[in-house]
């Protein structure tokens, strides 16, 4: 990865006193003045950007509201998953689920929810980034006060409201990024990302003014692990490696004061969408046992596309991989999990016979 070295992360509120997610020292990204910069062409063989986030949810009214009314997605008609379907993604018995998507934006994911019992219990009940598990995803956002106000109209509250931050491109020069943490049902985090100047992180719809999911990211204990996974597996390389520091209570992570953490970006080669995120908690030991799969509700899974099933297995045997579940005639995908029990199901790209 090269020499690191800090750079101090100058933060600013954006509303009244308020205080960004994060204060820290940071590592610039790896080979571009923009982590959005490829730094490497496409390949064929690695996996493609990200393309659905599964959650976990036990109200589907209410995630229907949020994805729906809130941040103006479309939902599709209900449908049940049964059989191998089910078994196919960790399922014990028969779910319906429901999939939002943004029509008309080729390059955003797709969220799809999968309705579970009230009694699986939620992984982040507060809202916070501490629990080993799937935690977040992002859509760019053109008018940060403009989608507050549909959210608020729809019954939801972000986590401190707007911040700004300023963060550091490789060169040293700063850019600043606003956020906003909106607390959405089954204690996921969506994000609204207004990277001002800089390139956004996913196209946006010109009349809500508003993209899909351009990114995701999740909590994990072996970081070396989930490094070789993403890039032994997917073929995704990293573009931002960095230590940050959490404001606590004054952040949107819900973090305590002084939380340095581990942050990773990693990319398909070739894209400037569709990225993931791995966070480690650097000043806490990790949970010897996480909670994986659909044992709580939150984000479960990840989606990606690959051309080659066989090979994509082949290389998550080599790299220790757990092997969920194989591709059937009923059932095309192959679902592997990471190091601490994240899923990750990858599915033939069109156009290529498996």
């Amino acid at each position: 990865m090269g020499k690191r070295r800090s750079v101090s992360t100058i933060i600013s509120t954006a509303v009244a006193s308020l205080a960004v997610a994060l204060i820290a020292s940071a590592t610039p990204a790896i080979g571009a003045a923009d982590p959005l910069d490829p730094v490497s062409a496409v390949d064929p063989a690695a996996a493609s950007p990200l393309r659905q986030i599964t959650l976990a949810t036990a109200d589907p009214a209410r995630t229907r509201q949020f994805f729906g009314d809130a941040m103006s997605m479309v939902p599709s008609a209900s449908r049940t998953l049964r059989g191998n379907e089910a078994r196919q993604l960790g399922l014990r018995a028969t779910a319906t689920t429901v999939t939002y998507t943004r029509p008309g934006i080729a390059d955003a994911a797709s969220v799809r929810a999968i309705i579970l019992p009230a009694s699986v219990p939620v992984l982040r009940p507060k809202h916070d980034a501490l629990a080993i598990g799937g935690l977040a995803m992002g859509m760019p956002v053109s008018g940060q006060s403009k989608r507050e106000a549909v959210v608020s109209s729809a019954g939801f509250s972000s986590a401190v409201g707007v911040t700004r931050m300023t963060l550091p491109r490789a060169d040293g020069t700063p850019y600043v990024v606003e956020e906003i943490h909106y607390q959405a049902p089954d204690g996921v985090l969506v994000l609204g990302i207004d990277r001002g100047t800089m390139k956004s992180v996913g196209s946006i719809d010109a009349t809500t003014g508003i993209g899909g999911p351009a990114y995701s990211s999740i909590v994990v204990g072996d970081l070396a692990g989930a490094d070789r996974f993403m890039k032994q597996v997917l073929g995704y390389e990293m573009r931002r490696d960095a230590v940050f520091t959490s404001a606590g209570s004054k952040g949107g992570l819900g973090l305590p004061d002084g939380t340095r953490f581990a942050f990773q970006q990693w990319f398909a080669p070739g894209s400037s969408t569709g990225y993931v995120i791995l966070m480690k908690m650097i000043d806490r030991p990790a949970d010897p046992n996480p909670a994986a799969g659909f044992a709580r509700r939150g984000i479960v899974m990840w989606s990606f596309d690959i051309a080659d099933l066989k090979a994509a297995e082949a290389r998550a045997t080599l790299a220790g991989a757990r092997i969920v579940a194989r591709p059937t005639r009923s059932a095309q995908s192959l679902v592997v999990a990471m190091p601490d029990g994240f899923l990750v199901e990858l599915t033939p790209r069109k156009g290529t016979p498996q």
